[in-house]
C-alpha cells in the first residue's frame, strides 16, 4: 500500500470534473491545454487539439485560421463571444488557476479555505510594522 492509496477520512475526495473556463475575450488569444470552445451563451464552435500534449493557440475572433474550423459570428455586434478552455479538475493546470476565475458552483463546490480577510489582515502583528 502506498501513501497515494490513503485517504484522509476528514477531507472528502473531490471527483475530477471537466470544466469550461474563461480563457480569452474576443480579439484575444487563447491557449489550452485541453478543447477550446469559441462564442457566448448556448452557441459554440468546439476546437479539439490535433496533439493533447502541446498548447491549441487560436486567436478568438470570426474568420477561418489554419488548421482549424471557422469561427463564425453566430451574433454580429455582440462583444461579449469569448473563448472558453475546458480543464480537468485534478489537473495541474487547473491547480494554477485563480479561484476568482472560475464559476461560482465550481468555487462553491470546491469549498477552498479562505486565504484573507480585511479582518486577518487588521488583526496580523507579523513583521510587516
Amino acid at each position: 500500500e502506498t501513501d497515494e492509496d490513503e485517504t484522509n477520512e476528514t477531507t472528502p475526495m473531490l471527483q475530477s470534473l471537466l470544466l469550461w473556463v474563461f480563457c480569452a475575450g474576443q480579439y484575444r488569444e487563447c491557449a489550452c491545454y485541453g478543447k477550446i470552445r469559441w462564442g457566448m451563451d448556448q452557441n459554440w464552435v468546439y476546437i479539439s487539439p490535433a496533439i493533447p500534449s502541446v498548447a491549441l493557440r487560436i486567436q478568438c475572433q470570426i474568420g477561418k485560421q489554419p488548421g482549424l474550423p471557422e469561427l463564425v459570428d453566430m451574433k454580429p455586434g455582440d462583444p461579449s463571444k469569448h473563448c472558453e478552455c475546458q480543464v480537468n479538475s485534478s489537473s495541474r493546470f487547473f491547480k494554477s488557476i485563480n479561484l476568482a476565475a472560475l464559476p461560482k458552483s465550481v468555487r462553491e463546490y470546491l469549498q477552498p479555505e479562505e486565504a484573507s480577510n480585511c479582518q486577518k489582515l487588521s488583526e496580523d502583528k507579523s513583521t510587516c510594522g
